[in-house]
């Protein structure tokens, strides 16, 4: 009898997974056919990709197109919501994200189970499905609990904090808040949200800056590949040295370069980042935080590419994160002859369609003492590719949240990360020599240094013209 009652169990246990199967393929279809796949772009609340103006997409410099004011670009700004509590950009997002594990087992699973029944007769009924989707709102703030969003209709709803990035324990925390609009709320019809501190009881509305639509909607991009710089702001970098950036990625290849910065940079490097904004390559984006840039991580790094991520989902392809003194370098070649433009590369490196994230090992260069353009006249280079500290370039409109140094986290479970081939790609770091071995050396875990050193002649033996470039462009802007 235990036995029957065991294979009972089993066979009506088998059964009702196979019903949970059925209602989640037949209502992903149906959501996905809902979507036209005739949409071009995502609907972005603050670009207009109309205004973009895309490089001529060779290896060869693109010609100056005049322009007679910098563009306006809409940035996003700080609401305070309470002393001390921030809220820096909201976002509805329509991707139908696959729930991670395990609580996929607590929070999916199991409902599906217990109302498999109901929805299977609702599909059979051609009940029409609610649309899915959520309001996200990335925020600074000095706790975690007693937040809550109210939508247009007046209801309130709890928010899910999930933790970003926690400073060390100290100043502001980065969290994402999750609400899940009720089910009479078009999402199509919300333009702003307002953010309740249940503590203080005080609200504050804000606007929404991205409407990220189901990543299988997107059938062209404007743009193929973007490169993202977190924040530039101090004396560091000189208005050559932005130069030598800007040229040297035209000549590997790229259609648009989105960088965030502030007032602290001198005069001609402000000079020089408004003529790139007028040609199209550059898209500069005014950051400014209201509070001390100890409070969060790195100078608020993590703010910026998410925004820079949601910025480009479905505006481009492709989407490198990378400083001032890093170039994303492709290696293969067309017939031991000339280096394949990474316009062209890329694509080809993630033809696997569930591809995500490539990680670029870091090859270490060293500058000191070179003239400018140091990445024609840097030669010295350690001999070893550091698969920890790599950059990384992702489909945006595959990734939720992103992370300076590799994606985790993506819209689906079958969505993957993996190393490029440095036969393929790889990542040059213009770093100092003792900073350079110092670090390999940590990941190698060797006291000494042995015989890592290497010539560097990339640049010398593909792109000779960046001198011939990069002269001609400083002459231009009376550097």
């Amino acid at each position: 009898m235990k036995k029957t009652y065991k294979k009972n169990e089993r066979f009506i246990f088998a059964c009702i997974l196979a019903s949970v199967f059925l209602v989640y393929y037949f209502t992903y279809s149906q959501q996905n056919a809902s979507v036209s796949r005739a949409a071009t772009i995502s609907q972005l609340t603050t670009t207009n990709v109309a205004n973009f103006m895309t490089p001529e997409r060779s290896n060869q410099p693109s010609s100056v197109k005049e322009a007679t004011a910098e563009p306006t670009v809409k940035a996003n700004k700080f609401i305070e919501i309470s002393p001390g509590n921030y809220a820096f950009l909201a976002i509805i997002d329509r991707r139908d994200v696959d729930p991670s594990f395990p609580e996929a087992i607590k929070d999916f699973l199991l409902p599906k189970i217990l109302n498999g029944a109901k929805a299977l007769i609702s599909l059979f009924q051609n009940t029409e499905l609610v649309n899915t989707g959520n309001v996200r709102v990335l925020m600074a703030l000095t706790r975690s609990k007693g937040f809550s969003c109210q939508f247009n209709d007046g209801s309130k709803i709890t928010g899910e904090m999930v933790l970003q990035n926690n400073n060390g324990g100290k100043g502001k925390k980065l969290f994402y808040m999750y609400c899940v609009p009720p089910q009479n709320i078009d999402l199509e019809t919300i333009d702003e949200i307002r953010i309740w501190d249940e503590q203080s009881m005080t609200s504050v509305a804000v606007p929404i800056s991205y409407k990220i639509q189901d990543e299988g909607s997107i059938a062209v991009f404007p743009q193929t590949f973007s490169i993202c710089v977190p924040f530039l702001y101090g004396e560091k970098y000189s208005a050559k040295d932005f130069v030598e950036f800007m040229e040297a990625n035209r000549l590997l290849g790229v259609d648009q370069i989105s960088i965030y910065s502030d007032d602290s940079l001198n005069e001609k490097l402000k000079m020089v980042m408004k003529e790139y904004s007028k040609e199209g390559l550059l898209e500069n984006i005014p950051f400014s935080m209201p509070f001390d840039s100890a409070d969060v991580h790195y100078y608020g790094q993590f703010l910026t590419i998410t925004d820079c991520l949601l910025r480009h989902n479905g505006r481009t392809e492709f989407v490198s994160f990378q400083d001032l003194d890093e170039f994303v370098i492709p290696k293969a070649n067309n017939n031991n002859q000339s280096i394949e433009n990474r316009l062209t590369l890329i694509p080809k490196l993630f033809s696997n369609k569930n591809r995500a994230s490539l990680r670029l090992k870091v090859i270490y260069v060293f500058p000191e003492g070179n003239e400018l353009p140091i990445t024609l006249n840097s030669h010295e280079q350690i001999d070893y590719a550091d698969e920890i500290s790599t950059k990384c370039i992702v489909r945006p409109h595959y990734v939720l949240e992103p992370f300076i140094h590799e994606a985790t986290s993506f819209v689906r479970w079958r969505y993957v990360r993996d190393y490029a081939d440095t036969n393929d790609m790889v990542l040059f770091h213009y770093k100092s020599k003792e900073a350079s071995i110092s670090r390999i050396n940590a990941i190698r875990n060797e006291e000494k240094e042995r015989k890592v050193i290497n010539t560097n002649y990339y640049f010398m033996d593909y792109f000779s013209n960046i001198s011939r470039v990069f002269n001609e462009k400083c002459k231009q802007l009376g550097l």
